[in-house]
């Protein structure tokens, strides 16, 4: 049988699982949870990861997600602080594309002063021919 060994929960991530559980023992069933309970679970997410702190707690993962914002979210073996290498790449090319279409539309660009030859005057009732 292959198991996956999952990893021990960290002990921050324990302290507020045992207060969720004191929270939700006193409290009847789908009560908000309150605010600084949530805020503990975001700075945890901010260092632990989403899933990691969303599982063991019983807490919504997209809800939480939102709650995180646009925050960066520190991906396990990435060091805090490590751009990732493929985003930053990718919005350089985005930025080259961007700046070829601005020199493409500019009016002084020579693409622009390209003349169409004339259109072929066909007299009227003749049919066109490709």
């Amino acid at each position: 049988m292959n198991r996956k060994i999952t990893p021990p929960i960290p002990e921050a991530i324990v302290q507020l699982q045992r207060q969720l559980d004191q929270f939700r023992s006193t409290q009847p069933r789908r009560t908000k949870l309150p605010e600084s309970l949530w805020q503990a679970a975001v700075e945890l997410a901010r260092q632990h990861g989403i899933y990691p702190v969303a599982h063991p707690l019983r807490l919504d993962y997209m809800g939480l997600k939102k709650r995180l914002g646009g925050v960066p979210i520190v991906q396990r073996g990435e060091p805090i602080g490590t751009p990732n290498l493929q985003i930053f790449g990718f919005c350089n090319r985005l930025q080259q594309f961007v700046n070829t279409l601005q020199q493409f539309r500019r009016s002084d660009c020579a693409c622009n002063r390209l003349q169409q030859p004339p259109a072929a005057k066909i007299p009227p009732g003749q049919p066109k021919t490709r």
